[in-house]
């Protein structure tokens, strides 16, 4: 749904040489939008359960994405183009714990993103939560959506990364009303 009307399509081309993974990862994007009236309506129409919206969540803006990634322990920040690459410090095994992507012909030298738009993740799945959770604190609530329309996932300040990434991990990709049912009651 917001994948596509923002114009971010689903599975951007990828380039093998930067797909070496470091830890548990996911082999697919995931696009990090505001959690709007817009898709909780989409959910409850469909008898999902689903915490209410928030008044103030919005996209970060590029500075605070790079902010939280160059503040992750034990990692190392590099930027080029469109892409923010989470490395393990001293190099590890040779490949990225998280990349982060600026929307389509946008850049991370911009002040703010479309906040129709996206932004989208990939990597270690306890690292990405992890950051989507510490830009809460600054965003409101955030809706990672994964590009392969398994269950998405509402995050805010308060929540557990480490417990969120386990129990969003631990779903059925296309069980949507147990993950939302057990998530948020």
């Amino acid at each position: 749904m917001a994948a596509t009307a923002n114009g971010t399509s689903c599975g951007p081309g990828r380039d093998s040489r930067r797909l070496r993974l470091y830890g548990a990862s996911v082999s697919n994007w995931d696009l990090v939008l505001a959690y709007t009236e817009e898709y909780a309506t989409w959910l409850g129409e469909r008898g999902h359960p689903h915490p209410p919206v928030r008044a103030g969540n919005r996209l970060p803006a590029p500075a605070e994405v790079l902010a939280v990634l160059a503040a992750l322990p034990g990692a190392d920040l590099e930027v080029a183009g469109r892409d923010a690459l989470v490395l393990p410090r001293g190099g590890g095994t040779g490949g990225y714990e998280l990349m982060v992507q600026a929307p389509p012909g946008t850049s991370w030298d911009v002040d703010a993103w479309d906040e129709a738009g996206s932004f989208t993740v990939k990597g270690n799945r306890e690292t990405a939560v992890s950051v989507v959770v510490a830009l809460a604190a600054a965003a409101g609530q955030l809706l990672i959506y994964p590009d392969t329309g398994a269950v998405p996932l509402i995050v805010d300040a308060t929540d557990d990364p480490v417990e969120v990434a386990l129990l969003w991990a631990g779903s059925a990709p296309d069980d949507w009303e147990a993950f939302h049912r057990l998530r948020h009651g």
